[in-house]
């Protein structure tokens, strides 16, 4: 990872990382160590200003966490709940438009399966809200799954 502000890349970074710790049953002491190998640019000048200077301060969760910090914008998270919360269907079909959602939901630690609904219910096309609203469905009370399941009958319809 470079230490750009690419969240995808740095997901995938973390991700590919912590697998290869598990692959190679790597002992947590050893994992700082390691890191170093899978960092470049901006993220390896971080960690060698940082990290490397003492090691045992720092665990893999604290140091990816004070490396999210460098790297990105202090308002980055403001960025994404604004995205989440403006989010709308538009041209996409309903499993897009959930599946982006579901990925601006799991990059925010506060929101959950309840805000994802109600989002999904807000920002869907006025059509598929009619449509469940015909077929008994509310964004209180209907599961997320059960609107999936709907709109996505609706959408082939």
């Amino acid at each position: 990872y470079d230490g750009r502000a690419h969240l995808e890349t740095f997901e995938t970074f973390v991700f590919e990382f912590t697998n290869w710790v598990k692959v190679n049953d790597l002992p947590e002491k050893f994992q700082m160590m390691a890191m170093k190998r899978f960092l470049t640019d901006k993220a390896g000048i971080h960690y060698m200003t940082f990290a490397a200077v003492d090691l045992k301060k720092w665990t893999v969760e604290n140091y990816l966490r004070s490396l999210f910090n460098h790297c990105f914008p202090i308002h980055f998270r403001s960025l994404m709940r604004t995205k989440f919360n403006r989010c709308a269907q538009g041209n996409r079909n309903t499993r897009e438009f959930l599946r982006e959602l579901r990925t601006l939901g799991n990059r925010l630690p506060d929101i959950g399966e309840v805000q994802i609904r109600l989002q999904y219910w807000e920002g869907s096309s006025q059509y598929l809200r009619v449509e469940w609203a015909k077929a008994g469905m509310d964004p209180e009370s209907s599961t997320l799954t059960e609107l999936e399941v709907a709109a996505e009958r609706f959408e082939m319809a």
